[in-house]
């Protein structure tokens, strides 16, 4: 159930570098026709810097690693995308359910399909005043725990090291900050 885009499995057979992208920005956080326009600059600017874009969805019963034009279209366009974590992964694939991926099933499919990097336009559950403990998880060879609408948030990169503050980046195109 895990299609994997032909350009992306080219990438990681020859050990390029791979960036997975989650989608639930795309079918739930941004407004239409400004999602298919960031899709695209955002896969640009992944290319820019060396690496495979490979967006991931489930669509049509199976997980998408790597998504083609006419499948982000289709992601940004429809009104039945439903938004898929973890949990909802299974049911999702059992009933042939279309879906975007949060972050978390991001990491989880994006690390199944061998991806070890992931870009993200934000994370949902990380709130102002929240201890590096309550985010950090060591678990996880993936973690990513950082959002640039909170400068309290905290990343930890693929080590056994503490969360680091990471208080300034550069921000995706078509995404500011906001205050508050």
């Amino acid at each position: 159930m895990l299609q994997i885009h032909p350009e992306v499995a080219d990438a990681l057979s020859a050990g390029r570098p791979v960036v997975a992208l989650e989608s639930t920005i795309l079918a739930h956080g941004l407004p239409r026709g400004d999602n298919r326009r960031v899709a695209d600059e955002i896969e640009q600017q992944v290319r820019a810097g060396g690496s495979v874009p490979a967006t991931i969805a489930v669509l049509d019963g199976a997980v998408r690693v790597g998504l083609d034009p006419g499948q982000l279209d289709r992601l940004c366009c429809s009104d039945d995308i439903a938004k898929l974590s973890v949990r909802d992964l299974g049911p999702a694939l059992a009933l042939g359910v279309d879906g975007a991926t949060t972050v978390a099933s991001t990491s989880a499919l994006a690390h199944r399909a061998g991806i070890a990097v992931f870009a993200t336009g934000g994370l949902g559950g990380v709130h102002r005043g929240a201890g590096a403990e309550l985010l950090w998880s060591p678990d996880n060879p993936q973690s990513v725990q950082w959002s640039p609408d909170n400068p309290q948030s905290v990343q930890s990169p693929s080590t056994n090291l503490p969360p680091t503050h990471q208080p300034e980046v550069a921000r995706p195109p078509g995404t500011s900050a906001r205050s508050g």
